[in-house]
């Protein structure tokens, strides 16, 4: 999900995950998180997947293969949300408004 910072409250928001300049900054920190979990740019939505067919990069050995059923989906994003901890966006602890 893509917010902008006049739709969301980031210091009460839960499952927010990292603050990007731009949408450009975003997906370059999900293709980092990708490539070192070798996790499917397919599934994730950063390059086209054709229906039936693994990923250009199962083929390289880049993916663990959630695209074409060597890994299961809810492994994949089990892999996705372990490396996203580490974006998140932690929410304010305390009552009211600080200052």
């Amino acid at each position: 999900m893509w917010c902008m910072p006049k739709e969301v409250d980031f210091s009460r928001a839960p499952n927010l995950f990292g603050l990007f300049a731009n949408r450009r900054a975003a997906l370059q920190a999900l293709q980092t998180i990708a490539d070192e979990q070798k996790l499917c740019y397919g599934l994730l939505g950063l390059e086209p997947l054709s229906r039936g067919r693994a990923c250009f990069r199962s083929a390289l050995k880049r993916c663990a293969g959630a695209c074409c059923g060597k890994e299961s989906h809810e492994e994949h994003a089990l892999r996705l949300r372990q490396s996203l901890e580490r974006l998140r966006v932690v929410c304010w602890p305390w009552q009211g408004w600080w200052r």
